[in-house]
């Protein structure tokens, strides 16, 4: 069996949820390398983990000793601004 990968990535929709607590949870569709995708859900606070595992392995790239050198993105703060019916818009604030 060989081994697939991942060709894409993309964020198609954001839900609200409410169990256990309120939050927002993003529908990420990945497409594989056998042609197979699947949705998959994450909250904001998973993007953020990441980022922070990143930065720890990365420390030069993420600007630590050179934030002129900083090659790896920041995380853009994600703002719910408007709500209509089963729509939810959201603001990403990509000011540091």
């Amino acid at each position: 069996m060989q081994l697939r990968t991942v060709l894409d990535v993309n964020v198609v929709d954001v839900q609200k949820r409410r169990n256990p607590s309120k939050h927002y949870v993003y529908l990420i569709n990945v497409t594989y390398s056998d042609s197979t995708s699947h949705v998959i859900y994450r909250r904001y606070s998973k993007f953020f983990d990441l980022q922070m595992r990143i930065l720890d392995k990365f420390p030069i790239e993420g600007g630590q000793k050179d934030p002129k050198k900083r090659i790896i993105p920041f995380l853009p703060v994600c703002h719910v601004v408007q709500m209509k019916g089963n729509t939810i818009f959201l603001q990403l604030d990509f000011t540091w």
